[in-house]
């Protein structure tokens, strides 16, 4: 593999491995500690081995050795002190957060309910393939970041270090913002400055601690969105050699965000119109772009296709569409219903202090003027818009916002997108042409989301692939600014303008976190920091259950419970832990005990589970939702 472009093509083929031999190893239900650790060590060294010879041959990565220290002399001898600064800027926010994401135990909800919930069983089962369970989320949303969080688990034995899954999306979504924007010719100190405002963007900062799978989508795009630009560029052939390699490329990356998140793809669909058009323009074969096409679709389905297996064995149909988030999408075309969701959308980013703030108003009083229900079903996941409900300034990974971000890239389309857009349509250089069509497809890509992701109260992290956009938008229209005295003004307030939120969103991870750590607080403790309410309850719980001497227990759960506590506190080499399914009238397990959680179950109540009936034996304080039970005698 040449070193140009390295880290984005270095990505996609160890996604590769890592998918490769996630899914080989599961077919034979080998996928354990030994067999990771031994090909890791195997790939590693060939790894190794490769980067050593590469280096003999003085190959072109751009960090050859003395480079870094010529560059920072280069910046000082010009005076770039505001390049400098950037640069520091982003150094150390992503060191202060690898800080914190190493050391904050994993404990958003989605977390406990599904991502690690199904890595756990994972492990015990060897295998990724489907299993029993009445969380059906655990099976049918996309899973492939968990793949990672997988492998981390098995090489360590522990879940010390999956938070890095998403700060490593964090990094390199702004590396591959600043790739971008100087692919488009706009310059080092403005590139860095677009990567670094993501960097401070509150949602980025609050999900690069969890284990949830936003920034890995994001990523996923940013890459795509860039071989895209690459091949668009390109004066060569569609069909030729180079090319050939980069449309691989761009297809895996769009099979990697299928797996990591489905519903990142509708961003992708503008840039594959941008990119037909540039072929068209280009006036390429019919033949190159057929061949292109098909190769890229073949990739595309070798990927998806293992999913597409379990699901038609699990549901009968390929994409298990019922089991989906049905509530993701608008269910209309209604140009009034779309506007007023991309209304909502933009008002939840933009959430002020106040439930009442004034973009709330706004929205309100447009949906009051075109007639339309702010609540319309078509366009609301959830009820609670008109109460103000998700539209309150917050830290938080579910909810944080991007108020700043949101209105400077605003301003920069409306003041500066003008002018802009005059002077360079003027200009008949056909790169100027080219990035300028690749600019306003980035914003339409974003427009798509917004108007198309039916409004929920912890909706920003489905929109949050469309923040990245708004850097490179923003980025490259402050680039054009001709005067560089001016820009560096707006550079330096723009800075001032995201800092506070910046801030605040790094220590509220410090504080509500990280900061019990490193106080000692216990670990299993902290799998609840968010929901501190759950915390006695699965203790008590697991109290009980080691007075017991079982084997295998048997989970009864609602379809939002916290599970991954349970597993680690009660998994171990004599222990199992199987879903317990009702509705599985053919299944022969007997657990010797079931935990049942929000079931509803008194004590003494009774339970018929295959051919085995189960008495309560232990409520919770008196509480039905939270029980234990064990096998009646002469079942």
């Amino acid at each position: 593999m040449h070193m140009k472009n390295f880290i984005p093509k270095f990505i996609v083929i160890y996604s590769f491995f890592v998918w490769g031999i996630t899914e080989i190893l599961s077919t034979v239900h080998i996928l354990r500690v030994l067999s990771i650790r031994l090909l890791y060590m195997f790939t590693v060294g060939i790894f190794i081995y490769w980067l050593w010879t590469c280096n003999k041959k003085k190959c072109d990565n751009g960090i050859r050795k003395g480079n870094v220290k010529e560059y920072f002399l280069k910046l000082t001898k010009e005076r770039q002190s505001l390049e400098i600064f950037l640069i520091m800027a982003v150094v150390f926010l992503a060191g202060t957060m690898f800080l914190l994401s190493a050391t904050i135990v994993p404990n958003n909800w989605d977390s406990m309910t599904y991502h690690l919930a199904r890595v756990a069983n994972w492990i015990q089962n060897a295998s990724v393939e489907y299993y029993p369970t009445n969380i059906p989320r655990q099976l049918y949303y996309s899973g492939f970041t968990e793949y990672f969080i997988l492998h981390i688990c098995l090489l360590f034995k522990n879940d010390q270090f999956v938070n890095l899954v998403q700060w490593f999306g964090y990094i390199i979504s702004a590396l591959m913002i600043y790739k971008i924007a100087r692919k488009m010719d706009v310059r080092r100190m403005t590139s860095v400055f677009s990567a670094l405002l993501f960097l401070m963007c509150p949602l980025a900062i609050a999900e690069s601690v969890t284990t949830q799978v936003d920034l890995m989508a994001g990523m996923w795009v940013l890459i795509f969105a860039y071989f895209v630009l690459l091949i668009g560029e390109s004066s060569h052939p569609l069909w030729q050699k180079e090319n050939i390699i980069l449309v691989a490329f761009c297809a895996s990356s769009v099979g990697f965000a299928w797996l990591t998140k489905a519903s990142v793809c509708f961003m992708m669909l503008p840039f594959l119109f941008w990119l037909f058009i540039r072929c068209l323009k280009k006036k390429e074969k019919w033949s190159s772009i057929l061949k292109s096409t098909l190769m890229a679709l073949g990739i595309i389905l070798l990927l998806a296709s293992p999913g597409f297996v379990r699901n038609y064995k699990s549901t009968g149909d390929i994409f298990a569409f019922e089991k989906m988030a049905g509530n993701l999408l608008v269910k209309t075309i209604n140009p009034k219903l779309l506007l007023l969701n991309t209304c909502k959308n933009l008002t939840m980013e933009m959430a002020g202090k106040e439930e009442t703030d004034s973009v709330w108003h706004a929205t309100m009083s447009l949906a009051e003027r075109i007639g339309v229900d702010i609540e319309n079903p078509e366009i609301s996941a959830y009820q609670g818009f008109a109460e103000g409900r998700g539209c309150t300034k917050s830290y938080h990974h579910d909810t944080a916002g991007a108020r700043v971000l949101i209105t400077v890239a605003g301003f920069s389309v409306l003041f500066g997108g003008i002018a802009f857009g005059v002077i360079h349509l003027k200009k008949k250089e056909m790169k100027t042409r080219v990035y300028s069509g690749y600019l306003l497809t980035t914003f339409f890509a974003a427009g798509i989301m917004f108007a198309c992701i039916r409004w929920q109260p912890w909706g920003n992290r489905l929109l949050f692939p469309t923040l990245p956009m708004l850097c490179i938008l923003t980025g490259y229209i402050v680039d054009s600014l001709s005067n560089n005295s001016i820009k560096i003004i707006i550079i330096s307030i723009i800075l001032l303008l995201m800092y506070p939120d910046a801030y605040e969103s790094v220590e509220k991870q410090k504080s509500d976190y990280a900061d019990f750590v490193w106080a000692g607080e216990d670990r299993f403790d902290l799998y609840f920091r968010n929901r501190i309410d759950n915390k006695d309850i699965y203790k008590a719980i697991i109290e009980e259950i080691h007075t017991m001497n079982v084997g295998e227990i048997g989970l009864l759960l609602d379809g939002d419970a916290y599970e991954y506590p349970l597993w680690v506190a009660l998994k171990d080499k004599d222990t199992e832990l199987h879903h317990v399914v009702l509705e599985d009238t053919g299944s022969t397990r007997t657990p010797d005990c079931i935990i049942a959680i929000h079931r509803d179950i008194g004590f003494e109540e009774y339970l018929t589970y295959g051919t085995q009936v189960y008495q309560c034996i232990w409520n919770y304080e008196d509480d039905s939702n939270f029980s234990i039970l064990v096998p009646c005698e002469g079942t």
